[in-house]
């Protein structure tokens, strides 16, 4: 196993256990792409690796201005915010790592052996849980959900739209991967994943075969219906019953509505990147909501960009996407095999996440935004590699 591969079995390890474990992961990743990058001489080919990075410093910017416009300089904790924008490092180095260094199968063989101790480990953990909620090896609901929805979608399409091309025993591991994913995300009873992995799903499959699709849908509509008519806490869960469930969503729905009112003062700019919260109480004072109401991130990923860096930000932020959803969706055309199913399964990821971006600001926690790092930027590295072959086999 070559040093790469133990760095991103470190990263994913650490996506579901420790913050700390993934800032070490995360430098040892990023230090290694340069050291290569400048043995090779191939730092340019290194900022080359996603073109339409320029996305990136335009939003960088307009978030300075923004926050100029606003704050100023007077006070300097709001600036700090901006050592975010450093995640554009780590994507760059994953997309170059994973390019020259990454076997793709083997890597997610291994990745699959990982992740299958690891929801053992979580569904151990959510047996012991006095509130029956699976929240991971750190009982952390939100990103722990956030993440293994995305795994789920990847290991339950290569079994669906790969079986054909995996070895036996990578079927039952794989299979067993998709299944634990599966029944964590069920058992997280976070209904921002739960949708989130049915569009990505039904996506995946009617990219792979339209019919397909169609038995998928009828069976996520029978699936969930079985599961609220046997199952009282996730109908509680569904139909808002309990008291937490319609407080959740008064808080939910107060956030939104307090970001809007943002969006609407600040349409172009905003008031400040992640400055969003800082706003809040203004405009609930003007609502009438109570001293105690929650203030926090807007648990909308695209208000809070939006009220944060305005709508120059947010397109900024689609742009970014979109560029990136659209390049993986062009070069499934391209592929064949293992690698097409796999390209297949990491896009089916990336909708399940800008999906459930819809109900959880997941851009903004750490682990779920290299999550999506890491498999856009694979996603990306399996793009250049099928390139480098074509090329190959074309001199």
């Amino acid at each position: 196993m070559n040093w790469v591969l133990y760095f991103f079995c470190l990263a994913w390890i650490s996506l579901f256990t420790s913050q700390s474990l993934l800032d070490l992961s995360d430098t040892l990743i990023f230090v290694g792409a340069l050291v290569v990058a400048f043995r090779a001489q191939e730092i340019k080919a290194y900022f080359q690796g996603f073109k339409p990075v320029w996305f990136w410093p335009l939003w960088l910017v307009v978030g300075i201005v923004g926050l100029l416009v606003n704050v100023g300089f007077h006070d300097s904790k709001p600036w700090v915010e901006f050592l975010e924008f450093r995640w554009i490092l780590s994507f760059l180095a994953i997309i170059y790592l994973a390019t020259r260094r990454l076997e793709m199968e083997s890597w997610f063989r291994i990745l699959a052996g990982i992740l299958a101790i690891l929801n053992i480990v979580a569904f151990y953990l959510f047996l012991q849980d006095p509130y029956w909620r699976a929240g991971g090896i750190l009982r952390e609901i939100m990103p722990f959900s956030q993440n293994i929805a995305p795994v789920f979608c990847i290991y339950a399409l290569l079994v669906f739209v790969g079986w054909g091309d995996l070895k036996k025993n990578d079927r039952y591991l794989y299979g067993f991967v998709a299944l634990t994913s599966g029944l964590l995300t069920v058992l997280t009873f976070t209904r921002g994943v739960w949708i989130g992995c049915a569009v990505a799903l039904v996506v995946g499959l009617y990219i792979w075969n339209k019919k397909k699709a169609l038995y998928m849908l009828l069976t996520l509509a029978v699936f969930t219906s079985v599961l609220i008519l046997t199952n009282e806490r996730i109908k509680e869960r569904v139909f808002s019953k309990t008291t937490n469930e319609t407080q959740s969503n008064s808080e939910r729905e107060a956030l939104w509505r307090g970001n809007w009112a943002i969006i609407k003062d600040h349409p172009l700019l905003g008031v400040g990147f992640n400055q969003n919260k800082n706003y809040l109480r203004h405009y609930y004072d003007q609502f009438g909501y109570p001293p105690g109401q929650r203030v926090s991130h807007a648990h909308n990923q695209y208000l809070q960009i939006w009220g944060g860096t305005g709508t120059l930000g947010l397109l900024c932020f689609l742009a970014f996407c979109g560029m990136i959803l659209k390049k993986v969706y062009q070069s499934l055309k391209e592929l064949k095999g293992f690698n097409r199913a796999l390209q297949l399964s990491l896009y089916a990821a990336l909708i399940e996440f800008m999906v459930a971006a819809l109900t959880e600001s997941n851009f903004n926690i750490a682990k779920n935004r290299y999550l999506f790092l890491m498999i856009a930027g694979i996603a990306l590295a399996v793009i250049a590699q099928n390139k480098k072959l074509q090329t190959k086999g074309n001199p």
